[in-house]
C-alpha cells in the first residue's frame, strides 16, 4: 500500500499504478481465500462443532458470498 502511494504522490504512469494495484488486490485474494479455507476447516469441519450442519452450510455460504463481492 505504501508503494501505491508513493506511485500516486510522485505522478507515476497510470499503467504502473494500476499494476501496483493488480498486485495488492492478488494479494489480498489469495490471503482472503487462505483465511477462508482455514475458517472452514478448523471452526466448521470438526467434530467438536456445536452447529447442526445446515447452519454451517448457511454460514459457508454467507461467507463465500461475502468473499465473492
Amino acid at each position: 500500500m505504501d508503494s501505491i502511494e508513493r506511485s500516486l504522490s510522485t505522478g507515476d504512469d497510470c499503467a504502473d499504478v494500476l499494476m501496483l494495484l493488480a498486485n495488492v488486490r492478488g494479494g489480498i485474494n489469495s490471503l482472503m481465500a487462505e483465511v477462508l479455507e482455514d475458517h472452514i476447516r478448523l471452526h466448521m469441519l470438526t467434530e467438536q462443532s456445536p452447529h447442526p450442519p445446515t447452519e454451517l452450510a448457511e454460514d459457508l455460504i454467507d461467507l463465500v458470498r461475502a468473499y465473492l463481492k
